[in-house]
């Protein structure tokens, strides 16, 4: 978890919606959401394909654990352009809590970050000042990213999670050290389980003729 979080730029991720197999509950509204393998060659993508001026993603169940707004603040998502153009962009994430569904009051809306056709970015929803957010626990999101009915995007993951270190020079040697600890542990137990079934640590050249002492030769 270390090693992710610093690969990851110093995000924390809580909840991941990978696609590497299925959709994972995510549809369309003036949109439809097809799952499949990524022109990247990516595991699994959803393809979000506009049939409208208003195309919707969200989860068709609300989430049985709830998102606890003040720990979790930032959404990321990566995606790609496969369709549309460039300036057609709304870029709001909306959300739903036990004490309101999704309303223009409750949403945040990034600038358009201008995604060329074939070309990918990682986007971030930073919620932290949406002060309803921060006090409430999510159920469900719901993003509008295009805003044209020629809009094509492919979502390779969308993640919610926090900001967070990056993996230190002292995490990694931890982490090494670590390993190496449990790595020493394994082996100590594998020579001892050797020395009592055929009565030596190392069983290289060992055969039945030449055992003296152990569980087998007993």
């Amino acid at each position: 978890s270390l090693l992710t979080a610093g690969v990851a730029g110093g995000f924390d991720p809580y909840k991941t919606w990978y696609f590497d197999s299925t959709d994972e509950g995510w549809v369309g509204y003036g949109a439809t959401v097809t799952w499949g393998s990524g022109s990247e060659g990516m595991p699994g993508v959803i393809t979000v394909t506009s049939t409208s001026t208003n195309p919707q993603l969200y989860l068709s169940t609300d989430l049985t654990t709830a998102i606890v707004g003040n720990r979790y603040s930032t959404l990321r998502i990566r995606i790609k352009r496969t369709g549309g153009s460039s300036s057609s962009w709304d870029g709001t994430l909306y959300y739903k809590t036990a004490s309101h569904g999704f309303s223009s009051s409750y949403k945040l809306q990034i600038v358009n970050p201008v995604i060329d056709i074939d070309e990918i970015a990682s986007l971030d929803w930073d919620m932290s000042a949406v002060s309803d957010w921060l006090s409430s626990s999510i159920t469900n999101l719901r993003l509008d990213i295009g805003a044209a009915a020629d809009d094509v995007f492919e979502i390779d993951w969308i993640a919610i999670g926090r900001n967070a270190p990056g993996a230190s020079v002292a995490s990694l040697l931890d982490e090494a050290t670590a390993r190496a600890t449990a790595d020493t542990a394994e082996a100590t137990a594998r020579q001892t389980l050797s020395t009592k079934v055929i009565g030596v640590p190392d069983p290289t050249g060992v055969t039945l003729a030449t055992l003296a002492s152990g569980l087998i030769y007993d």
